[in-house]
């Protein structure tokens, strides 16, 4: 269960408007930063032995997650202008209006998935920060080798006032009816004023105009689909492309595949129980003459003629 003293204690430093301060906020994303820094064996590691197993190596996958999360605490660190904070903080006194004023909700919770899970830990995290925000995050006893190097790394970091680890879900409607819940987990339920959702069951799709630029759009939506075993819940699921440049397409998409797989020929495909049932509507459906299949044992593309 949850601790009430510990979001009592983050609730009370809301209140008190303790993350208001432009420089506190800096200081903890420095701080954020320079423990990620410290730990960036430890992170990547972590990464991989969830993605391939505790046996396997550095995974180049790990390593791109790693950079991009540190990427995403630089650029809300460097978006936060303390001298221009200061003025603005002034402006009321001075006869002025602060029209640009923006404050935090006060306490976020997240709740995040699986799926890259360093990187949409620390993202929203680092969001919410910069936000002028209290953070829950919500992380359970998991078998993951990331979790237990988080646990650690954040608890030992943030501020214990205005960060707080809980171990279940929150439950308490009183503490989520005053939050703003950031749930990446969640299957349908629509965005409110206190509910940010992440549908991760939702399908992803991509659209090539006829005036896009047809290398790009291939290597891109390829490496989106594969990537990350392509277990990915925002990977293009459909790809609707204007029929004038299909052709091309087909053959940019089939060429990039080509060469992503030969640049990561170990890399394991993640399994499905629909594999089969989806092979035999294939089958059906190409035998009729709804489909045209190109591929290899690696990928498989679909060219969908009758909708």
């Amino acid at each position: 269960m949850a601790s009430l003293q510990g979001i009592e204690q983050m609730r009370e430093a809301a209140i008190d408007g303790r993350t208001d301060n432009v420089k506190y906020r800096q200081n903890e994303l420095q701080k954020l930063h320079a423990a990620l820094c410290n730990s960036a064996d430890a992170i990547v590691s972590g990464i991989s032995k969830d993605a391939n197993g505790p046996e396997a190596g550095i995974d180049p996958e790990a390593g791109a997650e790693y950079y991009l999360a540190m990427s995403a605490v630089k650029g809300f660190y460097q978006s936060l202008n303390f001298k221009e904070a200061t003025k603005n903080e002034y402006l009321l006194a001075n006869g002025a209006d602060n029209t640009c004023r923006r404050v935090g909700k006060g306490l976020v919770i997240i709740r995040p998935t699986t799926h890259t899970r360093f990187y949409s830990v620390i993202c929203p995290i680092a969001t919410a920060i910069a936000a002028g925000n209290c953070v829950c995050l919500e992380l359970g006893d998991t078998m993951l080798n990331i979790d237990r190097v988080l646990k650690h790394l954040l608890s030992q970091t943030l501020d214990v006032d205005t960060f707080y680890i809980s171990d279940s879900k929150l439950q308490d409607a009183s503490i989520l009816a005053s939050a703003l819940l950031v749930d990446q987990t969640s299957d349908s339920s629509p965005a409110t004023l206190n509910q940010l959702p992440s549908n991760t069951s939702a399908r992803a799709i991509a659209v090539v105009d006829r005036a896009a630029d047809i290398e790009l759009a291939a290597k891109a939506i390829v490496t989106a689909r594969f990537s990350f075993q392509g277990t990915s819940p925002y990977s293009p699921d459909l790809v609707l492309v204007n029929d004038f440049i299909k052709s091309d397409f087909i053959e940019a998409c089939t060429r990039y595949a080509t060469k992503f797989f030969s640049a990561y020929p170990k890399m394991r495909k993640a399994q499905s129980n629909d594999n089969t049932a989806t092979k035999k509507a294939m089958r059906d459906a190409e035998g009729k003459g709804h489909i045209s299949v190109f591929g290899s044992n690696n990928f498989v593309l679909v060219d969908i003629h009758e909708r």
